[in-house]
């Protein structure tokens, strides 16, 4: 995500979709950007087997009637350039017609509520988990207390590969909105033996010396992908750098803080450390994860079903998700060691 000009915001009209709407509206606003909205009608032929189909018809022109009204209300509480188009779709999936319409249409951006109408005990509901696993562009799930609390530390998980290096100019699109700082955080797993009854052993690291090869890292990629609107300046201390992000034009500061840790698990050490840490979580979808490397993404579905906090998702495309290296076929990156 270079720039946000378009924002999408799905709505089912419940208090946990609405939510999205002032997130959307503040980030159209700093941006210049236009918000269309889309409510997908549930089909209730779908759930009526043998519901005749005048009845359908009837019940079907009412919901698509009473949703017009909805969603005009909405949208009439957005300045005017902000204001974009909306539509009503018919589906007995949602996130079929959404995910459909998102992969039609340009968006930079889908605000949405981190759950809808239907209760879940999971912290992002099935549409919202269904958008996240699918969507080709930025999806940003929010909650009650985002704006009330505000988005003052945002963090960014990484393994150490490019592509969970991808999470990071998005998350500093996010700071420049909201005037956040952001943390850079990387677990080292304790390693295990092969067998099942093998015992965790501490993976000794120097925090020092990985975070020298993390930075490097960064600054290798963000040259070959960001040109001169996106850069990372060192700091004068260890752990402690500078993102110059481009604004209008001027090249906007934003601190970038390093945290190392060493933990068991990286789902788990993400978790817990965001409930004390982060206003928000800007994660990719996939990464380059462990010994065997496995995908991250598998880590990025575990902090989504558990953290407390609104997370953000970029999901790399095919391009970058298919770089490999031509003589191995492997991804031409490697996890930190």
């Amino acid at each position: 995500m270079k720039s946000i000009k378009r924002i999408l915001v799905p709505t089912d009209f419940s208090e946990g979709s609405e939510t999205a709407y002032p997130v959307a509206h503040k980030l159209a606003l700093k941006f210049g950007a236009e918000i269309d909205m889309i409510h997908v009608v549930p089909s209730i032929k779908s759930f009526i087997k043998f519901m005749a189909s005048d009845m359908d018809m009837e019940y079907t022109d009412k919901l698509v009637s009473d949703a017009k009204q909805r969603i005009e209300s909405a949208m009439s509480n957005f300045e005017e350039e902000s204001k974009g188009e909306y539509f009503i779709k018919m589906d007995r999936k949602p996130w079929n017609s959404l995910l459909e319409h998102i992969q039609n249409r340009d968006y930079d951006l889908v605000v949405m509520g981190a759950i809808g109408g239907h209760e879940t005990k999971m912290k992002r509901g099935g549409v919202t988990q269904q958008t996240i696993r699918n969507s080709p562009v930025p999806v940003l799930a929010v909650d009650s207390e985002m704006m009330r609390r505000g988005v003052n530390k945002i963090l960014v998980p990484t393994d150490g590969s490019e592509l969970s290096f991808m999470a990071l100019r998005s998350a500093a699109i996010m700071a420049e909105a909201f005037g956040s700082e952001i943390t850079l955080f990387y677990v080292s797993e304790m390693s295990t033996g092969l067998s099942d009854t093998a015992h965790f052993v501490p993976n000794k690291i120097k925090k020092d010396e990985v975070y020298q090869e993390l930075i490097k890292k960064i600054e290798k990629y963000i040259v070959r992908n960001s040109g001169r609107d996106f850069t990372l300046e060192r700091g004068d201390k260890l752990f402690e750098d500078v993102l110059l992000i481009r604004s209008g034009d001027k090249m906007k500061p934003i601190a970038l803080k390093t945290v190392i840790i060493t933990g068991f698990s990286a789902s788990y050490e993400i978790e817990n450390y965001a409930e004390e840490n982060s206003d928000l979580v800007v994660m990719a979808t996939h990464g380059y994860s462990g010994f065997a490397h496995v995908f991250l993404g598998s880590v990025t579905e575990k902090v989504l079903q558990h953290v407390n906090k609104p997370v953000m998702t970029v999901r790399p495309g095919e391009a970058e998700f298919m770089k490999s290296d031509k003589n191995t076929g492997k991804l031409s990156v490697d996890p930190l060691p």
